[in-house]
């Protein structure tokens, strides 16, 4: 749902992290089938000590649970990160009706301004 909007997102990360360095074939795009198994699968991405970082970013269904399923998503994304001590980037876009969720990952040793803010 709403592809458009989510790989419009995409984009947007990828432009910006080649502007800083990265080369676009060192990041990876993964994609899964709802908001509440993404912190799954950035936690089994982040136990493969492969990645520097983990930038998890969707839309949530806007039915009138949204801040119950953002809240629970980016809570056990803190968790993840805790525990794996993988530093986990997280945003969401509210007001979406869409479940479509993506995670995107940079390979270990990305130069740590990749993931400054500005």
């Amino acid at each position: 749902w709403h592809r458009d909007v989510v790989m419009g997102c995409w984009d947007a990360f990828l432009r910006e992290i080649v502007a800083r360095g990265i080369v676009e074939s060192q990041v990876d795009l993964f994609e899964v089938p709802g908001s509440f198994e993404i912190p799954l699968h950035v936690q089994l991405l982040a136990k493969t000590r492969r990645y520097t970082a983990i930038v998890a970013a969707g839309l949530v269904v806007d039915d009138g649970l949204t801040g119950f399923v953002a809240e629970t998503v980016i809570r056990a994304l803190m968790d993840v990160q805790l525990r794996t001590e993988v530093p986990v980037l997280s945003d969401f876009l509210p007001g979406f009706e869409a479940t479509f969720w993506t995670g995107i990952c940079a390979p270990k040793n990305t130069p740590a301004g990749a993931f400054s803010t500005r």
